[in-house]
């Protein structure tokens, strides 16, 4: 199991959000044509030891990106090396 915490900052409008995460994300997501779309993220992890327990000790950083299905959200996110 693997547990993930994104922390980060946007510049959506509380009435964009609401509209993001409802049924239609595309209309506030993609004002401007998407231009105004701004939400990048300081992932952290969380994993027992083995295999992927090097994730406990990197940096990471993501974008979450543009919704476009209600109720669902991607974030591409990047190790700092």
């Amino acid at each position: 199991m693997i547990n993930v915490t994104n922390e980060g900052y946007g510049r959506a409008s509380r009435e964009d959000m609401g509209t993001v995460f409802g049924n239609d994300p595309a209309e506030a997501s993609m004002k401007d044509g998407g231009k105004a779309w701004y939400t990048e993220t300081f992932a952290r992890f969380e994993v027992a030891a083995g295999s992927h327990e090097w994730l406990n000790r990197t940096c990471f950083v993501g974008n979450l990106l543009p919704p476009t299905e209600p109720n669902k959200v991607r974030v591409e996110i990047y190790e700092i090396v």
